[in-house]
């Protein structure tokens, strides 16, 4: 009987489909850009703090290059502001993700206690 779950066992585990997230990952879509695989894991929350990270430098790059376009006596205050934009967009993001985790971290903590107690309230009673 023990042979035949083993073998039930390691058949049903073979047939699962294997997950393969990087063999999903699409070509990007401009064909400039370096090809990126999947993101697997994390929090809703680092996945908004890496979109606002990349949006950042998205955004800074696109101000670099219209700061370049303007005369010389102009570019250094378009500089400076860009730059003082992207750092208070990462910061704001860094701070919104920060919240979100000490958030994440209370919540799982008073899990935590709460299962203990109740552990401990199990194991007064006799």
């Amino acid at each position: 009987m023990k042979r035949l779950l083993v073998l039930v066992a390691t058949a049903a585990t073979l047939a699962a489909p294997l997950r393969a997230p990087a063999a999903e990952a699409a070509p990007p879509a401009d064909p400039t850009q370096p090809a990126t695989t999947a993101r697997v894991g994390g929090s809703p929350a680092d996945k908004a703090f890496r979109e606002a990270m990349n949006k950042s430098g998205a955004d800074f790059r696109a101000a670099r290059t219209a700061c370049r376009a303007q005369p010389k006596a102009e570019r250094s205050a378009c500089m400076k502001t860009a730059r003082a934009n992207y750092n208070t967009a990462r910061d704001e993001a860094t701070e919104a993700h920060n919240a979100a985790r000490a958030e994440a971290n209370a919540a799982h903590a008073a899990a935590l206690e709460e299962k203990k107690q109740a552990k401990k309230a199990g194991e007064a009673k006799p």
